[in-house]
């Protein structure tokens, strides 16, 4: 298992475009949220994998990294959640479902 830390500003350096997340609500009052993340980039065509948190012996490449899996993101310190809802088509093109069946 490999751990990154992807706090502040290293956050930005992950693509999570084609991600898929699962989300579910905390059971209790927390303030820590953990995330289950499918597909996550590590744009290494981008950054260097020192930026990324990675170390040169883990990997021998420097092409972009598909991480195809699931990964936990774990966000501390969270006082409120936002979160935004799109329903898209399942065929290419995707599209934007305004239907209600």
């Amino acid at each position: 298992m490999i751990k990154l830390d992807i706090s502040e500003d290293q956050f930005e350096l992950y693509d999570f475009t084609e991600s898929v997340i699962q989300f579910m609500g905390p059971l209790k009052n927390s303030d820590n949220l953990s995330l289950d993340v499918w597909g996550i980039i590590i744009p290494l065509k981008m950054f260097s994998i020192e930026q990324c948190g990675l170390s040169k012996d883990q990997f021998s490449f420097n092409d972009n990294i598909y991480i195809s899996g699931f990964s936990t993101i774990r966000f501390e310190g969270v006082e409120a959640i936002d979160i935004e809802v799109e329903l898209l088509t399942e065929t290419k093109p995707h599209e934007y479902i305004y239907r209600n069946d």
